[in-house]
């Protein structure tokens, strides 16, 4: 056995030279992974010692990571709006800016006076968006819908995991095609957005990992609001609500789709970056 603290020097040392940003704060989470403990009982003792089989997993991992393999797809998890979300290879990596939706959907339910809303999320993925609401509010239920039979499956335990599961069940459908009328109060989605001639100068931990169906948004990366605004209306309860993610670029365009869909009160929020980041309207 050898002190694990010589080891991690190591790995940092192969994270940098590798050009990650987050070599610091991703050395110490593969470094519990190989030791199966967490990063606080790493970070508090010195006398830590890495066995001979403990070193292989945490050079595999390091290797890994400077393949630029995002750490999250490593441990297979994702920390978001304070819970952790399973993800898999059929999922999108849950980001940070995509709180922000959380945020505008609750103020709008919040603002429409809704007491128990059924909530639809197109796009689920590993059902952050759903789940996550559904935390917040108690008394709301909710379908996620994928085309992914696997993302959708991914969902499914997230919300048994996080104490869901009684409110919400997971449907693989492509867009709106499997839904009822009128049946929501309110419509959230993250779809894919990403021009399709831009997907390769996105940074390698999203052109190699996310997986293709939730990043290309074809044309101007627009197919998916084309296909999902003008059905809406079907969907949604009167004075029913939309919330959905964005580009950095596409709020102008966005919201003109928006409008063609007979959209009004459209608002757009923006997320930590200051970055237009999500639109949300009645319909």
């Amino acid at each position: 056995m050898y002190r694990a603290n010589l080891h991690i020097a190591k790995g940092l040392a192969l994270l940098k030279s590798a050009g990650i940003d987050s070599s610091d704060s991703d050395v110490k989470i593969i470094s519990s992974v190989a030791l199966d403990c967490s990063v606080s009982e790493l970070v508090l003792s010195e006398s830590v010692v890495m066995s001979f089989r403990q070193q292989q997993v945490f050079y595999e991992l390091i290797k890994r990571r400077c393949l630029r393999e995002p750490v999250s797809r490593i441990i297979g998890e994702r920390e978001f709006w304070g819970a952790s979300f399973i993800i898999s290879d059929a999922t999108l990596d849950p980001r940070p800016d995509s709180e922000t939706l959380v945020s505008a959907a609750l103020s709008c339910l919040s603002s429409g006076g809704v007491d128990t809303p059924n909530i639809l999320d197109l796009g689920t993925g590993s059902g952050c968006l759903l789940i996550s609401l559904l935390s917040e509010l108690k008394n709301a239920s909710g379908v996620g819908v994928d085309l992914s039979f696997e993302a959708a499956a991914v969902a499914g335990i997230n919300a048994e995991r996080l104490g869901v599961k009684e409110r919400s069940s997971f449907v693989v459908s492509n867009w709106l095609t499997a839904m009822g009328d009128n049946t929501f109060d309110i419509v959230v989605s993250n779809p894919p957005y990403v021009c399709k001639l831009e997907l390769p100068n996105l940074e390698p931990e999203v052109c190699c990992f996310d997986p293709l169906l939730s990043l290309d948004g074809g044309k101007g990366g627009l197919e998916a609001y084309r296909e999902i605004l003008p059905q809406i209306r079907r969907v949604i309860k009167p004075e029913g609500m939309v919330v959905v993610e964005i580009g950095y670029n596409q709020e102008e365009t966005v919201s003109s789709l928006f409008m063609s869909a007979g959209a009004r009160d459209l608002k757009v929020y923006c997320d930590l970056g200051g970055n237009s980041r999500c639109i949300s309207a009645y319909m």
